[in-house]
């Protein structure tokens, strides 16, 4: 089959870009054709800066309006569009993958928001909505498909991310430092950076890769490059990921695999995690989730090696590239033999 996958980028490193390619290797891997399609591709004009005001509304019509003029309707078998970027794509057989929502995100965050801010989610929710409507719903969670199901998104499909358990795996020789580890993109109140602040003045070095500096009581290691961060994660006692929302987070997974605890809030991975691993997730975000952040680590340094251990097996368990490829290409090959398309 040739496959395409409409995304907004291209080249950014973020989670959605990281399964997008996933996707595209695993598909190749049995035979299929993959092009992805973003707002990356040549063509695409800068927007002025009142439209970049209003990009995430205005990138999901940009880029179906240039699907249409660039593609014919038989150019492509088969379609999988993340998130509101089905928005105006219509196909016979088109999967819409999930990777979050601004319908949880904002009820998530409500308290911290804005009017504007409120508004706008609200929008690209609606966005999200109109962009599923027909089509065959993956999400990447069973968190974010409970929140799509009250957001009226009818989910067909869970299949949770995957990790290169061969690059992001323990290396012996490296020698551990007595600090914490924070990454994700420094958005204050959405990553749980107070949180972090609170852990600081507790005692707690923490050293986060993100994209600003995060502030005077935490260290600032800038963005590091994927392919570099196995190395880091090796470094560190534990990852500490205090974020109010997430679907299914890939940073947590990387430094679980790499043999490092993780101690986490109870979102997106962290039910999962919870029923497997207590230690590892944390309850809401107010003093006694503070404390709770302390009390859990002291437990995993009481027996560090025994939850390193439990960190590497679980991702093994639940999220090998195996399990991730044999589901994809299982949907994949229901669609090609007409045995699935989209909704009436």
């Amino acid at each position: 089959m040739k496959v395409g996958i409409i995304t907004r980028y291209k080249y950014f490193t973020g989670g959605v870009e990281t399964v997008s390619n996933l996707i595209k290797k695993v598909c190749e891997s049995a035979g299929h054709k993959v092009d992805i399609i973003s707002l990356d591709d040549d063509g695409f004009k800068q927007p002025s800066f009142f439209m970049k005001k209003i990009e995430m509304f205005y990138g999901p019509i940009r880029l179906s309006r240039y699907f249409k003029r660039k593609f014919k309707k038989g150019d492509y078998d088969l379609l999988i569009c993340n998130g509101e970027f089905g928005f105006g794509i219509t196909h016979p057989k088109c999967i819409n993958l999930f990777h979050g929502s601004y319908f949880g995100y904002r009820d998530y965050l409500r308290k911290y928001l804005n009017l504007k801010q409120y508004i706008n989610l609200s929008l690209g929710s609606f966005l999200q909505i109109r962009s599923a409507k027909g089509k065959y719903v993956v999400a990447v969670s069973s968190f974010v498909e409970n929140i799509l199901s009250a957001q009226g998104i009818n989910v067909d499909r869970v299949i949770v991310n995957s990790v290169d358990i061969s690059m992001f795996s323990p290396i012996n020789n490296i020698k551990k430092n007595d600090r914490f580890l924070f990454v994700g993109s420094c958005d204050y109140f959405g990553k749980g950076f107070d949180v972090l602040e609170q852990l600081a003045d507790k005692g707690m070095p923490i050293d986060c890769v993100t994209n600003r500096d995060p502030g005077e009581k935490l260290s600032w290691l800038r963005n590091i490059p994927n392919e570099d961060m196995p190395a880091i994660y090796n470094k560190y006692k534990a990852l500490i990921f205090p974020s109010r929302f997430e679907a299914m987070p890939m940073v947590p997974l990387e430094a679980m695999a790499c043999g490092l605890p993780v101690v986490m809030s109870n979102v997106g991975l962290g039910p999962d995690l919870k029923e497997k691993i207590c230690e590892f997730v944390v309850d809401g975000w107010d003093d006694n989730a503070i404390d709770n952040y302390k009390t859990k680590i002291h437990l995993i340094e009481k027996d560090y090696t025994k939850y390193s251990k439990k960190a590497r097996e679980y991702v093994l368990a639940h999220h090998a590239l195996d399990k991730f490829k044999n589901e994809w290409l299982s949907l994949i090959e229901k669609f090609e033999n007409n045995e699935l398309g989209n909704r009436e």
